[in-house]
């Protein structure tokens, strides 16, 4: 990887990683509906300003664009809401942590990646740490097991969509792909999510910055320098941003709300993340 990849990295990383944090303060006065479909819209609205560039899309690529705006966006962004009604921003981002291990699993399942014996242990290990991970609610310091899984789910739809959106990122350019992405999401949200939605203005006081940050920032920036880095060095190296996800959320998480994070959790994500880490390294043959 280039300098401007682990720039491109490190940013993504922070702006994912605070987004937790975001979600926990704007479910103060919002529900999950609402934030979902709040950051999709803003994060539209944002990237349609900057890239007014058109874009011709393929007849048979609308169905892809289709797929993904629900189910890598409007999917997990409602489902991480929901999952941080009963568990902590911290633990949310701990469970975010996991998906390289599916991004991985996924791209040997469906698109047949060559993979070594050491690589097959590594993603073992790392769905062993997510088993550790699950079982790591002490005490009940870190919410409910059914929140837990909410979160998984969220993180298993990343892995199946961050190995099939590659192909349009290299067709569409990141910014055209991510435009058409973040078009299709708002459908999805205001006509699936909209209906169950409170609609609530967000107040200057509580939940505006923190929904301006997720929309403009992690809907909008973060997914560009992502899918501009998916662009650079493929889908398994580059899903290692998620990652430094975790240490992100487990300090805006305790600096600023306080939250705890139980000695198992930090055993099943660290396993996690040194899994995926040296499955990366295996494959880039370093």
């Amino acid at each position: 990887m280039k300098a401007k990849n682990y720039v491109q990295l490190i940013l993504t990383a922070a702006l994912w990683g605070s987004s937790f944090l975001m979600i926990k303060y704007s479910l103060y006065e919002l529900s999950s509906f609402d934030i979902a479909i709040y950051r999709i819209i803003l994060g539209t609205l944002l990237v349609n300003l900057l890239y007014r560039k058109k874009v011709n899309i393929k007849k048979n690529d609308y169905k892809y664009f289709f797929v993904l705006g629900f189910l890598y966006m409007t999917l997990p962004f409602f489902l991480f809401a929901l999952a941080e009604e009963t568990i902590t921003s911290a633990l949310a981002g701990l469970i975010n942590g996991s998906t390289p291990i599916f991004v991985a699993l996924i791209a040997i399942i469906f698109y047949k990646e060559k993979v070594t014996k050491m690589q097959k242990l590594l993603i073992l290990s790392g769905f062993v740490g997510v088993v550790i991970l699950s079982l790591g609610n002490v005490n009940g310091v870190s919410g409910s097991a059914t929140g837990m899984v909410y979160a998984f789910i969220a993180s298993v739809c990343y892995g199946v969509s961050i190995n099939l959106v590659q192909p349009l990122l290299k067709t569409y350019t990141p910014m055209g792909a991510l435009k058409i992405l973040l078009r299709s999401a708002s459908l999805f949200s205001i006509f699936i999510l909209g209906p169950f939605a409170s609609w609530g203005i967000p107040s200057i006081s509580v939940s505006l910055f923190p929904i301006l940050l997720l929309g403009f920032g992690s809907s909008g920036i973060a997914f560009f320098y992502f899918y501009s880095l998916v662009n650079d060095v493929g889908a398994v190296v580059s899903s290692v941003t998620v990652n430094i996800i975790p240490i992100f959320s487990i300090i805006f998480g305790y600096l600023f709300l306080g939250e705890l994070t139980t000695i198992i959790q930090m055993l099943g994500v660290s396993i996690i993340v040194i899994s995926a880490f040296l499955f990366t390294r295996i494959k880039e043959g370093n």
